[in-house]
C-alpha cells in the first residue's frame, strides 16, 4: 500500500515538473526498449549519441519557378482573294479617219493621186496591270509565357538533434545567452534560466541566419554550434 502511495506521488510530480520546465529542460520520462531492427528501419535516428536528444523535424517540400512557353494560337494559313489592279492610261484614237482622192488640173492633162491623213484625239482608257487572283496568308503560332512552381523536393520528416535536460545545463545555456548578447539579440539575462525572452532571440537568430527553427521550445545543435558554444 505505501508503495502504491509513493508510486502515485512520484507521477504526480513529474508531470508537474514537465508541465513547468522549457521543453529545452526536459528529459523524456519514458524508457523505450529498443532492437537493432527497430533502428534499421528508421525509427530512431541513425549515428545517435549517447546522452543525446533528437526531436523529428518536418521538412517543407521545395518547390523552383520555371518559365515555358505556352501555345495560345496554333499556326494557320487562309485564302485571300486578291482584286485586279487597273491603271487609267490616255491612248490615241481616229477621231476622222483618212481618205485618197484624185485632183486633175484645169486642163485635164494632169492627174494627181491626192491623201486627206486621219485625225486624232486623246480618250482615257482602264488598263489591267495585275489580274485578280488569290493568295495563301500564313498566321504563326502565338505563344506566352507563363511561370509556375515545380516540385524539387517533397515534404519530410528527419531527425534532429536538440538541447534537452540531459545536456542542457545552466553554464551552456549560459554560454548561449552570452554569445547572442554579443551578436545583438537581447535575451534579458545571462543567468543560465532559460526563459521566453532567451528562446524569443533564438527563435530570431535562427531566421536571420537561415537556420532550422524549431518548434514547442527546442533548440537545435545546429544553432548551438552556429553560436559557438560547445557542449
Amino acid at each position: 500500500m505505501i508503495y502504491k502511495i509513493l508510486f502515485s506521488i512520484s507521477v504526480i510530480l513529474l508531470v508537474i515538473d514537465c508541465s513547468s520546465t522549457p521543453v529545452s529542460l526536459k528529459t523524456a520520462p519514458r524508457k523505450i526498449e529498443d532492437d537493432q531492427k527497430s533502428r534499421s528501419a528508421g525509427n530512431y535516428p541513425q549515428d545517435a549519441k549517447p546522452g543525446r536528444c533528437y526531436t523529428k523535424t518536418s521538412v517543407p517540400a521545395e518547390y523552383k519557378t520555371v518559365t515555358e512557353q505556352v501555345l495560345v494560337t496554333p499556326a494557320s494559313s487562309s485564302v485571300q482573294e486578291v482584286a485586279a489592279v487597273v491603271e487609267t492610261v490616255d491612248e490615241q484614237v481616229i477621231d476622222k479617219p483618212g481618205s485618197t482622192f484624185w485632183k486633175k488640173s484645169d486642163d485635164g492633162d494632169l492627174y494627181c493621186f491626192e491623201e486627206i491623213p486621219p485625225t486624232y484625239k486623246t480618250v482615257k482608257k482602264e488598263v489591267v496591270k495585275t489580274p485578280a487572283g488569290s493568295r495563301v496568308v500564313e498566321t504563326p503560332a502565338e505563344y506566352k509565357t507563363v511561370s509556375k512552381q515545380e516540385l524539387v523536393k517533397e515534404e519530410q520528416v528527419e531527425w534532429t538533434e536538440v538541447l534537452c535536460g540531459n545536456n542542457a545545463r545552466p553554464e551552456i545555456i549560459a554560454k548561449i545567452q552570452k554569445s547572442l548578447k554579443s551578436k545583438g539579440y537581447s535575451t534579458g539575462n545571462t543567468d543560465g534560466k532559460l526563459e521566453q525572452d532567451t528562446m524569443d532571440s533564438i527563435s530570431k537568430y535562427q531566421k536571420d541566419n537561415k537556420l532550422k527553427v524549431n518548434k514547442n521550445g527546442l533548440i537545435n545543435m545546429e544553432t548551438v554550434e552556429s553560436l559557438g558554444v560547445k557542449l
